[in-house]
This record gives structure tokens, C-alpha cells and sequence, in this order.
């Protein structure tokens, strides 16, 4: 019986470490590029969920959490073979209404409560002087009686969407103001890299085209 049950612990034991280095593992998201390491901003990174694999299009989710922050970064086609980067495109616009509806549909649900829109319009992401942009909208709202502010983007990148949500419990503005400024830097930062590689590519590849 001791023995048994020191199997079960060792297996126990073993799959908690599969777990946590599944968290804790870079993640690269083939079609697009984007890699998401173990921690961005300050943020750890929780939990990876793939939606692909049981509703094609839906793609995946990666999860940042910090104290009184919780960031979800979605990639996504809606089972398109081509999204546009142009935020002034039908397709993004109608996108962006849909999944800000999605946020007043949760109230309507129960998941929140006395929601608001605050804002919306275009902002540029981090100060490297890259032309990243995004369309953006804010909201506040109750959750568990706690009131919060959430930060929705959207843009196209590399036939996908590209949404994030960025919420946390509004006493704590200001500190999560520089969280989520580095935060959505990083991401600039990596977005600017694909392209520069991807554009780097293709000039060798048109430099030096294969013999026939």
C-alpha cells in the first residue's frame, strides 16, 4: 500500500512539473510568428488555450496575469483567408463593433456589471517610432464588486487579428499605466521584428532565386 501510494505521488509530482512547464515554456504561434515568452512587462504568463483545434478560426489565447491585472492576447482568422492591416478596412471596423458588443453582451450574462464605454479612437503602440497601430476602446465596469478599467485592441497582422484585452482593478491605475505601456511596447517590438525578418527574407529570396 506505502508503495502504491508513493507511485501515485511521484506521478502526481511529475504531471504538476509538465503543467508548470507548460506555462512557463516560450510559445511560438507558427502562422503569424509571434512568440510569447514566460513573462512580458513584469506579467507572467498563465495559461495558453488553443480554441483551433475544436473551432477552427477561433485560434488561440495567451493569458498574462499580474496583481490586479489580467491580459489576454487573442490570435485569430474567424476562418478568413485574408485580413487586412488597414484599420479603416470594413473588415476590421466590423470585427471591432462585434467584439465590443461582446463586452456589453457579458454584462447582459452576468459576468459584469454597470458597464460603460469610456473611449475609443486609434493609438499607437510603444515609442520606437515604428507605425504600429491599433484600434482601441475603453471601458469600466464591476466585476465581483470590484470596479475595474479594460483596454480593447484590435488590428490585422499577417491574415490574422490581433486583439488584446488589458483590464485591471482601477485603484491601481497608476502602476498598471506602466505596465501596460511596456507591455503593448514588447509586443510592438516583436510585431516590427516579423516584418523586418519576413522583408528581410524576401529581398534574399529575390536576390538569390533558385537555380532552375
Amino acid at each position: 500500500m506505502k508503495r502504491f501510494n508513493r507511485i501515485v505521488y511521484i506521478a502526481l509530482v511529475g504531471c504538476l512539473l509538465m503543467v508548470q512547464n507548460t506555462f512557463a515554456d516560450r510559445y511560438r504561434h507558427s502562422p503569424t510568428g509571434m512568440t510569447f515568452p514566460d513573462h512580458m512587462a513584469k506579467l507572467e504568463k498563465e495559461q495558453i488555450t488553443n480554441y483551433e483545434e475544436k473551432h477552427p478560426g477561433f485560434g488561440v489565447s495567451i493569458g498574462y496575469n499580474g496583481p490586479g491585472i489580467t491580459v489576454t492576447v487573442f490570435v485569430y482568422t474567424m476562418g478568413m483567408d485574408t485580413i487586412p492591416t488597414d484599420l479603416n478596412s470594413s473588415v476590421i471596423k466590423n470585427h471591432f463593433k462585434q467584439v465590443k458588443n461582446d463586452i456589453v453582451k457579458a454584462e447582459k450574462m452576468g459576468s459584469y456589471s454597470e458597464v460603460e464605454m469610456i473611449s475609443e479612437g486609434v493609438v499607437t503602440w510603444g515609442d520606437t517610432g515604428a507605425n504600429v497601430n491599433s484600434l482601441l476602446a475603453s471601458f469600466s465596469y464591476k466585476q465581483k464588486n470590484r470596479k475595474r478599467l479594460s483596454y480593447l485592441y484590435l488590428m490585422g497582422f499577417r491574415d490574422h487579428f490581433l486583439k488584446i484585452r488589458f483590464t485591471y482593478n482601477v485603484e491601481m491605475q497608476k502602476e498598471a499605466e506602466k505596465v501596460q505601456e511596456d507591455f503593448l511596447r514588447e509586443i510592438s517590438s516583436m510585431l516590427q521584428n516579423i516584418t523586418k525578418d519576413s522583408r528581410n527574407q524576401g529581398m534574399q529570396m529575390r536576390s538569390n532565386p533558385s537555380k532552375s
